[in-house]
């Protein structure tokens, strides 16, 4: 969708695919191509940004502005210790 010339969406590839395999569409081999299109360009390091979070540290961003992903960790065993991950969903009025 586009608001004042800029673009909002998501992409979540698989759920894409999921999506057209369970409603039995098929993508079209462009469409395929243009899905792999853009994940390689929004994991190109290029266009992205990575970086550690420490110990209270907080990021809060717009699912529809910016695509974001997580890469694996290890966490501890002790459960003083363990990662601890509060997610929010903030909405505001449309603009």
């Amino acid at each position: 969708m586009f608001k004042k010339n800029n673009l909002y969406c998501r992409f979540l590839k698989g759920y894409i695919i999921s999506g057209h395999k369970i409603k039995g569409v098929h993508l079209s081999d462009v469409q395929i191509t243009s899905l792999n299109l853009l994940g390689d360009i929004s994991n190109d390091s290029k266009y992205s940004l990575n970086y550690n979070l420490k110990t209270n540290d907080m990021v809060f961003f717009d699912n529809h502005r910016i695509f974001h992903g997580r890469t694996a960790f290890k966490d501890f065993s002790d459960g003083d210790k363990k990662r601890e991950m509060l997610r929010v969903w903030i909405k505001t009025s449309p603009q």
